[in-house]
């Protein structure tokens, strides 16, 4: 009796944080790059992006275009942050992949961004995830989801 309640007691702890842990996918436009988000989160109608239901981080998915290559996209980035952040740091730079982290763009001083793009097949693929909590943290580990889509 006692081994039939553990096993029935391990089964729903375990179904509980399954769905605790549950995800759905948004892909960019053209369906070639994918990241998971918690299944609790809003995503627009065509799945490009999600964000959390109480607005604290929101994330969105892109492709580069047809030919960019990830210097090209991590060219841009750099500048871009350059100029809108007031601080930022390249976390990982590779030949296949880079990160951005930034924080404060001025709107507050709990913002921030991580920002990966990754050679992915034959997509750059790119997550951008916004927060407005402080912690960096949750934004990552939607960020080091980027996958191919195909």
């Amino acid at each position: 009796m006692k081994i039939k309640l553990m096993i029935l007691v391990v089964g729903l702890c375990a179904v509980s944080m399954m769905q605790a842990q549950a995800t759905k996918t948004i892909m960019d436009a053209r369906h070639g790059c994918k990241v998971a988000i918690p299944g609790a989160w809003k995503t627009n109608s065509i799945l490009t992006s999600g964000n959390a239901v109480d607005n604290s981080i929101d994330a969105g998915v892109a492709a580069g275009a047809p030919g960019q290559t990830l210097a090209q996209v991590k060219e841009n980035r750099v500048k871009f942050f350059s100029a809108v952040y007031i601080s930022f740091k390249l976390t990982e730079d590779s030949a296949q992949a880079f990160q951005i982290e930034a924080s404060n763009m001025g709107s507050g001083p709990k913002d921030g961004v991580v920002y990966r793009a990754a050679v992915l097949g034959p997509n750059v693929c790119i997550i951008q995830v916004n927060y407005h909590t402080g912690d960096a943290g949750p934004s990552r580990a939607i960020a080091a989801t980027l996958a191919a889509a195909k």
